[in-house]
């Protein structure tokens, strides 16, 4: 998989040995056997949402990205208002008045695996409100050589309508991605998958049930069996009428309906048969299992720790709200929020300092999110009260103690346990507030230097900025680059940072694995966003890297 850090092979020879070398080695590729697909939406204001337009994104200062860099000292960010129904996202159970399990209760091994993609063109034949029924399924089975009661448990199964077209054309003043236009499943279609093991259900729709459906017989076969719902998938022409290895990552919302999502799949395109397919899909679910899965993400929730205040306080214009309820919305059941792309655990993309303006988070490529991985448990080299920086004389005393795992390569991903998941634990219950915010440990320039020289692709901390609060906010520097040196350090280079990491990373402290940071809302050039963090201790992904 390319990786930006990657440098080009520079070799000193002859037209003639040059020919020789491209015709000696033509089609050996030293391309990453398998690959990721993200099959998510990106958000834009204009986007389709039910039953309206989306116009949730706001820049927090200014009507241009250097105006907003001139207002904050050269950082730059967007607010984004929305319901957790918004873009590529997930239905829990919860969201129906028949189903009982919020976001937070979905078992975290139950977001990935493999997944059967059903292409239902031929039998949606884009009709408006077309609900697919049993007759296709079992005509679709049969063509396939796959009888989805015998394959999608302990999986999931999603329709490609072919509806994902209209996304786009919604922005040019075509509705039909809309109300009522759109296909969707029958009940029928939705209690066998119900009956079958699976764990959800997806589609590139609006909605599980037809556009036209009042009474929701679809998702109330679903959701009231604990399974969840995708929707808005986008992007699944190339994995059509194949399995594949699935990754479900959504917005870590405390006691959510659903929340949006980054939706990521795996396969390896030299496996052709749908059922050699499903045993490959199995084989990478099983290595993915025997691995000690870790959850490093903190819950969104009023009263949490956000930069120098509280998220959802008194007199805040950011938090959790109510937005339908079972009673008034015909049993539906939702939450909505408002926040900035750098909340909770969030990635800082190289643009959010105006040194690495060219790297937006949907400029970064999405192979620089995913990868080998070292925790590294450097909470020892300072004092509990905080207000201190580790360094790189730091970092080397700690890979002299931990030799089996230290050594740093290029396209790493690095997280530093700085000890302060604590702090944001007591931030939520109301206490040692002012320690949180104002005097959490950082990472030295001197440390960030030498990770830019490895090559890694991103950092992770457990604290609410890269740079120490004595820098970040105490500094004496002549402004927030100088306040800043790490980020500047980091952010020049294209490297990215994820903050407030958390949950799960003490107890995963001092390991090697394989990480996932997969970020949602995914605004459309913007400067970062709220993180879902999978790490999974000792999985090792060499057919990822190329």
């Amino acid at each position: 998989m390319y990786r930006t850090k990657k440098c080009n092979l520079v070799v000193s020879l002859t037209i003639s040995l040059g020919i020789f070398f491209v015709l000696v080695f033509a089609g050996h590729s030293h391309a990453a056997p398998w690959k990721v697909i993200d099959l998510t939406h990106k958000w834009e204001n204009g986007m389709p949402v039910w039953m309206g337009t989306f116009d949730g994104i706001s820049l927090s200062a200014g009507k241009t990205r250097d105006e907003n860099y001139e207002a904050f000292d050269g950082w730059w960010l967007y607010n984004a208002s929305f319901n957790e129904h918004t873009g590529t996202h997930i239905d829990a159970p919860a969201h129906r008045k028949e189903g009982l399990y919020t976001l937070d209760d979905l078992d975290r091994r139950q977001l990935f695996g493999k997944v059967i993609v059903m292409d239902m063109r031929p039998y949606v034949r884009d009709r408006d409100s077309y609900a697919i029924t049993m007759d296709d399924v079992r005509d679709w089975e049969r063509k396939m050589g796959v009888k989805l009661s015998n394959v999608a448990r302990n999986g999931f199964v999603y329709f490609w309508t072919g509806w994902d077209k209209y996304w786009d054309e919604f922005f040019k003043g075509n509705n039909k991605f809309q109300v009522p236009n759109f296909p969707g499943i029958s009940g029928e279609v939705g209690q066998y998958l119900a009956e079958s093991g699976a764990w959800a259900v997806g589609l590139d729709t609006l909605s599980l049930d037809p556009g036209t459906s009042k009474d929701f017989p679809a998702h109330i076969a679903v959701l009231s069996r604990g399974m969840f719902i995708v929707e808005n998938l986008n992007n699944l022409a190339p994995i059509a009428n194949k399995a594949v290895f699935v990754i479900h990552a959504p917005l870590k919302m405390k006691g959510g309906s659903g929340a949006p999502s980054r939706v990521w799949a795996i396969y390896d395109p030299k496996v052709k048969d749908i059922n050699q397919q499903i045993k490959w899909t199995e084989r990478l679910d099983a290595r993915f299992r025997a691995a000690q899965m870790w959850d490093l993400t903190n819950y969104i929730q009023n009263e949490m720790h956000v930069w120098q205040g509280i998220f959802g306080g008194e007199y805040a214009p950011t938090g959790i709200t109510n937005w339908i309820n079972y009673d008034t919305s015909g049993g539906f059941w939702g939450q909505k929020c408002r926040l900035n792309e750098h909340t909770s655990t969030h990635i800082d993309s190289g643009s959010h300092r105006i040194e690495g303006r060219q790297w937006t988070i949907t400029d970064h490529p999405v192979s620089q999110f995913y990868g080998p991985a070292v925790i590294i448990d450097a909470s020892e080299y300072g004092p509990e009260d905080g207000d201190w920086i580790l360094s790189l004389r730091d970092l080397k005393d700690w890979q002299k103690k931990n030799p089996a795992i230290g050594k740093l390569n290029k396209g790493d991903l690095p997280v530093f346990y700085l000890g302060w998941c604590d702090e944001w634990a007591k931030h939520v219950r109301g206490y040692e507030r002012e320690k949180c915010t104002y005097h959490f440990p950082g990472i030295g320039p001197d440390l960030a230097q030498y990770m830019t020289d490895v090559g890694v692709d991103g950092v992770g901390t457990d604290v609410t900025s890269i740079d120490a609060a004595k820098t970040a906010i105490y500094g004496k520097g002549r402004n927030a680059a100088e306040n800043s040196p790490t980020h500047v350090i980091l952010c020049s280079h294209g490297i990215w940072n994820c903050e407030n990491m958390g949950y799960q990373l003490p107890m995963a402290a001092n390991s090697r694995g394989y990480i996932f940071f997969m970020t949602m809302p995914y605004i459309k050039s913007g400067s970062g966003g709220s993180t879902r963090v999978f790490y999974f201790e000792g999985l090792e992904l060499p057919e990822l890297e190329g």
